[in-house]
């Protein structure tokens, strides 16, 4: 821009011809124009307002494009308010908008998708903890014994869940075996051992392996066993160490 007001104050119809507030407040003046305008603006009421109207709406565009929220219409205040000051001013609004804007918006926004994540994943876990558990019960439905076809063979299962209840088996007349089954679930020893004990000598059949269906199947002499109340424990075993894995109660009778 030419500076064509040198040593010569500036009117009215100068500066709004020239565009002198727009060309001060985006820099573009040369320095005797700048000088001129200010020596102008600074004694003139008019010009001045003007001047802080612009910056306050260029601080304005500036605070919704950053947060998207128009700022609240400001009243005029007078006042000597140099333009180093406006800047400072500006950047110092700037900043409190983004902040607050973080404070109010983004990081409840951030906590609330977070929350969200987490309750989707408390819930998946949930189902698939659901979803095992199921399978597992079908899984101990497949692990019943196959059914005994011919034969006299009485047959009693030994089920952890009924560790406090008592599991009967009735011997008929002519058995010479008694078949015991008890699922082991995850358990994997290399090798198992039943013992019964209960009226007269303890029964103890050693060697037991898991099957196919996660069980221990053992076959005891009937004769061995009487009517009365026997204690059957099974046990892991691993060369010569053994741990006890379960116990039952046992009610045999012979017919």
């Amino acid at each position: 821009m030419k500076p064509d007001l040198v040593n010569q104050r500036m009117t009215h119809d100068q500066i709004e011809k020239r565009d002198i507030i727009d060309g001060y407040l985006r820099g573009r003046l040369a320095e005797d124009d700048r000088k001129a305008f200010e020596e102008h603006f600074f004694g003139c009421d008019e010009c001045f307002d003007e001047v802080q109207t612009a910056q306050r709406m260029a601080s304005g565009v500036r605070a919704a494009v950053e947060t998207g929220l128009l700022p609240a219409v400001q009243e005029k205040r007078a006042g000597w308010w140099m333009p180093v000051f406006a800047l400072s001013a500006v950047a110092a609004g700037l900043l409190l908008a983004v902040t607050t804007w973080m404070t109010l918006v983004e990081v409840p926004r951030m906590r609330t998708e977070t929350a969200a994540a987490h309750a989707r994943e408390t819930e998946a876990l949930r189902r698939a903890d659901n979803l095992q558990k199921k399978l597992s019960a079908q899984q101990l439905a497949l692990a019943r014994p196959p059914a005994i076809s011919g034969g006299n063979l009485p047959l009693v299962m030994l089920e952890a869940n009924r560790a406090e209840s008592a599991n009967r088996v009735t011997i008929p007349p002519g058995a010479q075996q008694v078949a015991v089954w008890i699922e082991v679930g995850t358990s994997n020893h290399p090798a198992y051992r039943l013992e019964l004990t209960g009226a007269g000598t303890p029964v103890i059949v050693a060697g037991l392996a898991k099957n196919s269906y996660g069980a221990v199947a053992a076959v005891v002499a009937a004769d061995a066993l009487q009517t009365a109340a026997y204690r059957a424990r099974l046990y892991g075993t691993a060369g010569p160490a053994e741990v006890l894995l379960a116990e039952y109660r046992l009610d045999v009778r012979r017919q």
